[in-house]
């Protein structure tokens, strides 16, 4: 075989596995993360809420100063896992990262796993069922997560979601006393970025 056999069964091999990934991925279900994550990563990923706590000129670097907090949600390499950041943005409308997260599913327990680490040093851990199709409009997700402190201290942490539209989401964060009774700490209302 001459070089130029070799480079033409080169192509012709590459061609029919290009060819037959694209059949793969075109008859595969969704990835679990996708059907899971639906509502936070469908359109832009990009959700914005007001704080209450904002008063116009506050002391920089403080809560009363963030004018409104994001979540902006990403795809990693080949669609395996989704990258996140947590943002703060001030009055003068420029975006600081106060935390990360990473979120994937395990397919040995089914569940996918989330983890967030804040600037401050606090992690959040939470795994949760994989939904098997994405949950209904007006319906909570709910998810608990436990918060670890730089102090050592621990504490478990429950979101309630409730997706109004592809847009509009409540969110409500809950945290558990020493009874097991829930409290609500902080109520946002999420809007999605175009």
């Amino acid at each position: 075989m001459n070089a130029r056999h070799v480079r033409r069964a080169i192509f012709l091999g590459a061609l029919a596995v290009c060819h037959f990934s694209v059949a793969y991925a075109e008859d595969a279900q969704p990835h679990p993360l996708e059907v899971h994550m639906h509502h936070w990563i469908s359109g832009s990923g990009q959700w914005r809420a007001p704080n209450p706590s904002y008063q116009p000129g506050s002391t920089p670097r403080t809560r009363e100063w963030v004018r409104e907090f994001g979540v902006n949600w990403r795809w990693g390499p080949n669609r395996q896992h989704l990258l996140g950041e947590i943002v703060a943005i001030p009055e003068d409308g420029d975006p600081m990262i106060t935390g990360v997260l990473y979120a994937f599913y395990n397919p040995v327990t089914e569940k996918v796993v989330e983890i967030q680490v804040a600037r401050n040093g606090i992690l959040q851990f939470s795994e949760d069922r994989a939904r098997k199709e994405p949950t209904p409009y007006g319906a909570p997700e709910i998810g608990d997560s436990l918060e670890y402190f730089p102090n050592g201290g621990v504490s478990i942490l429950r979101h309630v979601n409730r997706f109004l539209d592809a847009n509009t989401q409540l969110s409500v964060s809950q945290k558990r006393n020493e009874e097991g009774q829930w409290s609500d700490q902080n109520e946002w209302r999420w809007t999605q970025e175009p």
